[in-house]
């Protein structure tokens, strides 16, 4: 299995892939840009297959009739797994298009002149996650129907984080935990491990937090 695992400051991707051949367990960090150039290209030759080499500095992606060599990045990655929430106090299950349009939609008032975050109040006795944003241009609000279950959470997010996850989860119905208006909200397939995106809140002035 290859493990790949993606951070920044407000959130964290990591996906799971089989491979074609067994090998050591090996652990190596290389560079974003590189694995843009890798992306782009795999887009463009969607059918291809992989072949990875990696030696103590630098690593080689073979993709059809293109070679490309990068050098690794020195140290230690971050201990990303101590970031990932084991147990939840609300999780639920949500169709991935329907959440990832509605987020959209709300999404429609902000710009970068216009920053606001996208507000979710997740609710168990209604079974319905509501969405609103609120900018100087004016109000949207949206819902989407979920099976939810624990407590309700009022949370806030960067709405481009979270059409980000949504769009690259790969699968109709995904599960979300979350555990309160602070910790990060843990977007995940319905079945198996294939991917885990954590995103990050936005402090709500209206929770007695700032934005």
């Amino acid at each position: 299995t290859l493990t790949m695992v993606g951070v920044d400051g407000y959130r964290i991707a990591i996906c799971k892939e089989k491979m074609n051949e067994s090998t050591e367990d090996i652990s190596f960090v290389v560079p974003g840009k590189t694995l843009s150039k890798i992306s782009k290209m795999l887009n463009e030759n969607s059918d291809s297959n992989v072949d990875i080499s990696v030696s103590s500095r630098h690593v080689i992606f073979k993709i059809d009739r293109y070679v490309v060599f990068s050098r690794l990045l020195e140290g230690e990655f971050i201990d990303y797994k101590r970031a990932c929430p084991k147990d939840f106090q609300t999780t639920l299950k949500v169709n991935t298009r329907e959440l990832l349009q509605s987020v959209q939609r709300v999404s429609l008032l902000i710009n970068d002149r216009l920053r606001s975050p996208v507000v979710c109040d997740f609710s168990s006795g209604t079974g319905e996650i509501n969405l609103v944003c609120n900018t100087e241009m004016g109000k949207a609000s949206d819902s989407v129907n979920a099976k939810i279950s624990g407590n309700d959470v009022h949370i806030g997010f960067n709405g481009k984080y979270l059409e980000e996850a949504l769009t690259n989860s790969d699968c109709d119905e995904i599960k979300i935990g979350l555990n309160s208006a602070l910790s990060p909200m843990s977007i995940m397939p319905d079945d198996g491990d294939s991917f885990l995106f954590l995103v990050l809140p936005v402090r709500l002035k209206n929770t007695g937090n700032s934005v």
